[in-house]
């Protein structure tokens, strides 16, 4: 009995993937997407441009802004850190940085932004600040990671806007991850994928399987 459940659970995800590519197919034409070459190469399967795109209509995003914005990495549909913050001041909510990478006594170094946004339920301003510290990051094992190592002052910005779209602003990424964050992450059944993730000169943050690098820009 568990099996046929299981078989017919297992076709209704098929028959919904199938009528969403259709769908899809019908206002997009996937394969000249693919083969355009204007298109992250990782995102090289319908299913895969499927899912970015039906990810990015739950988040607000039109097809096109999707694919420049959002990466299938261990199986996970990704947001990048560019793309959040893009996100959060199409919502209104704006930030500064009101520590950027300050070394505080005792060795500490902290990242601070503050977020002003109108609260949807009183109609009253509200401000909130949110900060990440080395101390903080070590603690996770972060620290030693190569781009921790290369680029601390960009990753800690990407963490303060994670964690603030998380704790604050859950509205806006519906649980769905930053690219960094599965980069980092040991996913069940993807073990063996393995993803670099480093900045380049201009601060845009590097995710790539492999030897295959795709972009995607943190916030300056």
């Amino acid at each position: 009995m568990a099996k046929k459940q299981k078989s017919e659970q297992e076709d209704s995800v098929k028959t919904e993937l199938t009528t969403s590519l259709n769908l899809l197919s019908k206002e997009i034409n996937v394969q000249h997407l693919l083969d355009s070459g204007a298109i992250p190469s990782s995102l090289d399967t319908p299913e895969k441009l499927m899912a970015v795109i039906k990810t990015g209509e739950e988040l607000g995003m039109g097809p096109m802004t999707s694919l420049n914005n959002i990466n299938v990495i261990k199986g996970r549909t990704v947001v990048s850190a560019s793309g959040l913050g893009a996100m959060m001041l199409r919502k209104g909510i704006e930030f500064i940085w009101t520590k950027d990478f300050v070394t505080q006594t005792g060795g500490n170094i902290i990242t601070e932004a503050e977020f002003e946004w109108i609260s949807k339920v009183t109609g009253k301003p509200k401000t909130a600040r949110m900060s990440v510290s080395w101390n903080e990051l070590t603690r996770m094992g972060l620290t030693d990671k190569p781009n921790y190592e290369k680029y601390p002052k960009q990753m800690m910005r990407a963490r303060v806007l994670s964690n603030a779209a998380k704790y604050l602003f859950s509205d806006i990424l519906l649980n769905v991850y930053l690219d960094f964050e599965i980069a980092e992450a040991t996913i069940p059944g993807h073990e063996n994928e393995s993803y670099t993730s480093e900045f380049n000169d201009n601060g845009d943050l590097i995710v790539g399987k492999d030897n295959t690098v795709e972009e995607a820009e943190v916030v300056d």
